[in-house]
């Protein structure tokens, strides 16, 4: 099975190869292609820091904070569905795996903190 630093890195990848066929000449697209770009790259970077965190507390503030950047990618992909900015066949794919990423961030950070 793939790990979470994996999937997440190339979710990030995908973001940026969707967000890079993004027209910059409609103002909607650059805002919301922007801070999609900004939220989706942040939950693999913060993965990759909190990989090397000196402590399990310090761990699971980085956990903390790439779900938290994997429910605002769920944000950004919702707004670009239901207004209609781009169709649903593109956004649909990307909508399932941030929601399969979130679910798997908020049981690893849910078995961490019980840890402790």
């Amino acid at each position: 099975m793939i790990d979470i630093k994996t999937r997440t890195k190339t979710f990030s990848i995908e973001i940026i190869k969707l967000v890079s066929q993004f027209s910059w000449k409609n103002p909607v697209l650059t805002v919301l292609g922007k801070q999609l770009l900004r939220s989706a790259t942040s939950v693999s970077a913060n993965l990759v820091e909190g990989s090397g965190s000196v402590s399990d507390k310090e761990f699971i503030n980085f956990l903390a904070i790439a779900r938290k950047s994997s429910l605002e990618t769920q944000h950004w992909l919702d707004l670009l569905l239901e207004s209609k900015t781009l169709p649903e066949k593109t956004i649909q794919p990307f909508q399932k795996e941030a929601i399969e990423i979130g679910k798997i961030l908020t049981t690893t950070l849910k078995n961490k903190k019980s840890k402790l």
